[in-house]
C-alpha cells in the first residue's frame, strides 16, 4: 500500500510540474533596425508577373504562387501577419540548410 502511495504522489508531482516550463511570454524584440523583407516596389522579391502587389503596407496575392527574396538571411526574426478569407489556406516556407 505504501509503495502504491508513493507512486501515486510521484506521479502527480511530476504532472503538477508539467506546465512550469511551458510557453514563456516574451515582449517583443526591438525592431527599430530591422530591414523589410521586401521593397515597396518588390524590386527586390522573386515572383511570376502580375502576381504579387505590395500596397499601403500590405502583401497581397492574386493566385496560388510563391514569393521569394532575393537576398539570403539568417538569425533573423520574422514578424507578420496573416489575412485570409475563410475556408482558404496560407502559410510561410522557411528554407534551412
Amino acid at each position: 500500500m505504501k509503495t502504491i502511495f508513493v507512486a501515486i504522489f510521484s506521479m502527480g508531482l511530476a504532472v503538477s510540474d508539467c506546465g512550469a516550463n511551458g510557453p514563456q511570454s516574451t515582449a517583443h524584440p526591438d525592431s527599430r533596425h530591422w530591414e523589410t523583407l521586401f521593397a515597396p516596389d518588390l524590386s527586390d522579391a522573386v515572383f511570376p508577373s502580375g502576381v504579387w502587389s505590395f500596397t499601403d503596407g500590405v502583401l497581397t496575392v492574386t493566385q496560388d504562387e510563391c514569393i521569394w527574396t532575393e537576398k539570403e538571411y539568417d538569425n533573423f526574426v520574422l514578424d507578420l501577419e496573416f489575412k485570409t478569407a475563410k475556408g482558404t489556406n496560407s502559410g510561410v516556407i522557411v528554407y534551412g540548410t
